[in-house]
């Protein structure tokens, strides 16, 4: 092996069975993003723009350097010192857990405005659930040897959920229909870009590799609880339909849920 590949491998430590949903290691992880979320959201509800900024570049900064290891490790698998390169092209960050690496940097450093609101709309929302879905039910535990990886995707579905938590309720007086509908045409805009690359990079052109971001390719299963039955059981357009739609719903009932703790926290302060 090379040097780099020996680096890789210390990187690599394996535990010696795979990590369990609602396990040890998934419950202390998820207490701990839940404090942090709330911690969070409470000490810095009413901070000055510039400490909200910093504190989401801070985030972004720790996923970031989180995913380059990921980005690292992930290829590769060892055979005595046999070094086994094979990227997994999903793992290409363009899923929609993934978004959080592009819309974290525009609320910093973007001033005040309609695309400004928009994205950060988006990511209160539609990012916060994509996070905690990924974390109360985190099924990649299963697939995962390295511990690394473990613990990169807690961190990374966590800071979504610490994120989207803290951006709802710093902008809280912000959130009505149509700061929620902004947001919404940010996710369209990110679901659109993902079927015009799943139906670019389809098998028979790259060679029969597999992507299917954002898990809603016309060619390939969808491997989400629920929305993957569904995709074998109707068209595509329709399976993507309801995809869209439902995460709509859900967001828009988690949006409802920051709006009345904006109202009560309002109340509690006057």
């Amino acid at each position: 092996m090379t040097g780099f590949e020996k680096f890789i491998k210390f990187l690599s430590a394996e535990v010696q069975s795979p990590l369990a949903p609602f396990g040890v290691f998934h419950l202390v992880f998820f207490l701990i993003i839940i404090a942090v979320a709330v911690v969070l959201s409470v000490k810095l509800k009413n901070c000055s723009d510039k400490t909200y900024r910093l504190t989401l570049f801070i985030i972004w900064l720790v996923i970031f350097v989180f995913e380059i290891y990921k980005q690292l490790v992930a290829p590769y698998s060892f055979d005595s010192e046999k070094a086994i390169y094979s990227y997994n092209f999903n793992d290409i960050p363009y899923q929609f857990c993934s978004t959080i690496h592009y819309v974290l940097l525009p609320i910093v450093f973007l001033k005040d405005g309609k695309v400004r609101d928009a994205i950060t709309s988006f990511t209160a929302f539609y990012v916060f659930l994509a996070g905690f879905m990924v974390t109360v039910f985190p099924d990649q535990l299963k697939s995962l040897r390295e511990v690394g990886l473990c613990i990169q995707t807690m961190v990374h579905h966590g800071a979504q959920v610490i994120a989207g938590a803290f951006i709802a309720v710093r902008m809280r007086k912000k959130i009505n229909l149509k700061f929620f509908l902004s947001g919404t045409i940010v996710f369209l805009a990110f679901l659109a870009l993902a079927v015009i690359l799943n139906f670019a990079l389809s098998p028979e052109n790259i060679g029969g590799k597999v992507i299917n971001f954002f898990y809603i390719s016309p060619y390939h299963n969808c491997p989400l609880p629920v929305l993957g039955d569904i995709r074998k059981s109707v068209p595509w357009i329709v399976f993507f339909l309801i995809y869209f739609i439902g995460f709509m719903l859900v967001a828009g009932i988690i949006a409802l849920g920051f709006y009345y703790l904006g109202k009560l926290i309002k109340t509690e302060e006057q």
